[in-house]
């Protein structure tokens, strides 16, 4: 299970730029077993961006051999939580995770990883812009 984070501030989200592609993400990792998938977005977006923030809503669950990415020797699925920042200052980011964070709107979105799709962002966007949204699956 792939869990993403997806918090915001003044209408633009909060992205991490990856280590390994070097291209912007949300906060997000692979669960371990018997992590709570709320717990392993507030880990991931502690550690990737340095913000606190406690997961606050389910955006969606996703079959990730849907999206048109390389098939990998597992099947994997990705969750997707809206997640409400605590405070208004950084900490340090972990450099094992990302090389850096920072805050993009909806229509000034840097190139993307392979780890997310231009139309989850928009539906995290969507969201954010109307609480009572069901989630959404595949």
């Amino acid at each position: 299970m792939d869990v993403r984070a997806f918090a915001f501030r003044d209408d633009e989200v909060l992205l991490v730029r990856n280590l390994d592609d070097g291209l912007w993400a949300p906060p997000g990792g692979w669960a371990e077993i018997g992590e709570r998938p709320s717990q392993v977005a507030e880990k991931e977006l502690r550690e990737e961006s340095g913000y606190e923030g406690q997961a606050v809503k389910l955006i969606g669950l996703y079959d990730r051999d849907l999206r048109g990415r390389l098939r990998w020797p597992f099947h994997g699925y990705s969750i997707h939580f809206l997640c409400r920042l605590s405070g208004a200052d950084p900490g340090e980011i972990d450099e094992r995770e990302a090389t850096e964070a920072g805050f993009f709107g909806a229509d000034g979105l840097p190139d993307l990883s392979v780890r997310i799709w231009r139309d989850q962002v928009a539906k995290a966007f969507a969201h954010l812009h109307d609480p009572l949204l069901p989630a959404d699956f595949d």
